[in-house]
Formats: structure tokens, sequence, C-alpha cells
């Protein structure tokens, strides 16, 4: 099962598939599948023509996992269900319906709030304390990533020693992500093949200077 999670992350997300490599070894697999369940939503949302297609999409996916009854032949939700605690992926799924009844904030809006919420989840995972800080600061490393998925600047520059201050020094991942949206402005990240490297030695100065 762990394979098929990070192949099939590879194959969606190798961006972020990269950054997980730097995530604690017991949590990449849990990891990779919550940020896949996180892109399927974000389909849903983006895909539908009216709100009410997305909220059925997210609402079979809510019911799916909820049962423990994937259809045949969905390997994500399969595996996802064979998870015996699926709280914090139906969290996921919850904060994306969610945002579907804020109807007064734009796309882009929601989407920052929905992957800030899914930083949030992926940092309870991982231990990262649950300061009022440390919190802030994940959920802007989440927002820079939506606004640099979506090819948009980001606004907030994060030092990688705030990072380490406010989240600890086991945060590869973060640092990870906050180096890609940096460089995302001018490289095209996606298809460097000497990212992990690059990344490796930006999270060592890091620590080494935090």
């Amino acid at each position: 099962m762990g394979n098929n999670s990070i192949q099939a992350l590879r194959n969606i997300a190798p961006v972020m598939a990269k950054c997980l490599v730097f995530a604690p070894r017991q949590h990449i697999i849990l990891l990779s599948d919550l940020w896949q369940l996180h892109i399927e939503c974000e389909h849903a949302f983006n895909a539908a023509t009216e709100p009410l297609l997305a909220s059925m999409r997210l609402q079979w996916l809510h019911d799916a996992l909820d049962t423990a009854q994937p259809p045949h032949g969905h390997e994500l939700l399969l595996r996802l269900s064979a998870y015996h605690d699926r709280a914090g992926f139906i969290r996921i799924i919850e904060v994306w319906q969610q945002s579907l009844q804020h109807a007064g904030l734009s796309a882009q809006s929601l989407r920052e709030r929905c992957y800030a919420d899914c930083f949030i989840e992926m940092a309870r995972i991982c231990g990262i304390a649950q300061t009022a800080d440390a919190d802030a600061l994940v959920r802007q490393i989440g927002i820079s990533m939506a606004q640099s998925s979506a090819g948009l600047a980001i606004q907030t520059d994060i030092l990688h020693q705030q990072i380490i201050r406010q989240c600890g020094k086991d945060t590869g991942w973060l640092l990870a992500v906050n180096e890609i949206v940096k460089r995302a402005r001018n490289n095209d990240v996606a298809s460097d093949n000497l990212l992990i490297f690059k990344l490796f030695w930006q999270i060592i100065v890091a620590n080494i200077s935090a």
C-alpha cells in the first residue's frame, strides 16, 4: 500500500512528493494519502459547473470514507478506507464542503483557506506543537502553496529560520514547501531534476543557522 501511495503522489503532485521526502519517515505514507485526498477534493471543487455538483461529489467522498465502503476500482478511497482512524481524512473533506458555503469569497480565497487547513492537519500528524504562533505560520505556508500552485505571487515571504523557531527542527517538509514556493516565482520547479539536492542543502543551512 505504501509504495502505491508514494507512486500515485509522484504522478499527480510531483513537487509535493519531493517535499515529503523530508517528512518524518513514519508519517510519509499518511501525509501522501492525505494530500492526494486534498487534491481529489480540490478537483471536485474546481471541476463542478455548479456548487451543488461539487457538494454532491464531496459528500460522495465523505460517505465512502465515513462508512468505509469505497467504490470498487477507486484506488485512493480503497487505500484511505483501510486506515483505522479516518477522522483526519474526513476533516479535510469537510473543510472543502464548508468552503462551498462562503459564496461571498473568491474561489482563490476559498482554496487558500482549504490549503491552510490541510497543512494544519499535516502538521498535527507530524507532531508539530499546536501553538498560536506555529499554527499561524503553518497556515501561511499552506496559503503560499495555494498561491504558488495557482501561478500567483506569494504574499508573505517566510524565513526558514522562523519556521524552525516556531515549529521545531523536525520540520524538513515545511522548509521544503517554503523553499519550493520561493523558487516557483522564477523557475519551473516540477522539471528541476536537482530539486531534491537543492532542498536538502537549504534545509541543512537553515538548521545550522537557526
